[in-house]
């Protein structure tokens, strides 16, 4: 699955406290007793968990999914891809941004 970063979503404000604390708490959990990847999800890094990013999915097969995600990726992955579609594994788990459906409910 291909996504994109949101631009200018870096001073949007969470009641989580920041961006990777929303993850955490709201990405979806596989199984009840697995708890989510804390790796980066840009497909072939090994690097860690070192902020939350903003993103769209794109390229789906079916009906374009304009919801907002929280994903986990390194700095090297956040720099390198702010402009451009990169891919994602497939285990990454999509946190939903929509703060009035997650932390502001």
């Amino acid at each position: 699955m291909y996504v994109i970063p949101v631009p200018d979503s870096q001073d949007l404000s969470c009641a989580c406290r920041d961006w990777r604390a929303h993850w955490r708490r709201f990405a979806p959990v596989p199984h009840p007793m697995v708890l989510p990847s804390e790796a980066c999800s840009t497909l072939g890094c090994p690097g860690g968990f070192s902020r939350g990013v903003h993103v769209r999915k794109v390229g789906m097969p079916s009906a374009e999914d304009l919801n907002l995600y929280i994903i986990p990726l390194c700095d090297d992955c956040w720099q390198a891809s702010r402009d451009h579609p990169f891919r994602v594994k497939a285990t990454t788990g999509f946190a939903p941004a929509d703060l009035r459906t997650t932390c502001r409910k």
